[in-house]
């Protein structure tokens, strides 16, 4: 995986308002735009779906093993999975 283009490699976190970001993350080129959860859920409510799960993903411990650098995602999930519909 390469590093975020334009930052310091050392971050752990980037604002909400941050700019999107280029990185080579499961395929080349991917931009990654941080909001807060709040935006994300309310814009979704207010424009009429029902949030039916909301899920973090984390590595197990057996991913960990292979990879301890995958550790911190545990108190920082790398992606936060939603289910909705729109009734």
């Amino acid at each position: 995986m390469s590093r975020d283009q334009g930052h310091d490699a050392r971050h752990r976190a980037w604002p909400a308002s941050a700019p999107a970001r280029s990185n080579d993350w499961f395929a080349k080129g991917v931009l990654k735009y941080h909001r807060r959860m709040a935006t994300t859920l309310n814009t979704l409510t207010d424009t009429g779906f029902a949030l039916r799960r909301i899920d973090e993903c984390a590595p197990t411990q057996k991913q960990i093993a292979q990879m301890p650098t995958l550790a911190e995602e545990i108190e920082r999930p790398m992606m936060l999975l939603m289910s909705a519909t729109r009734p």
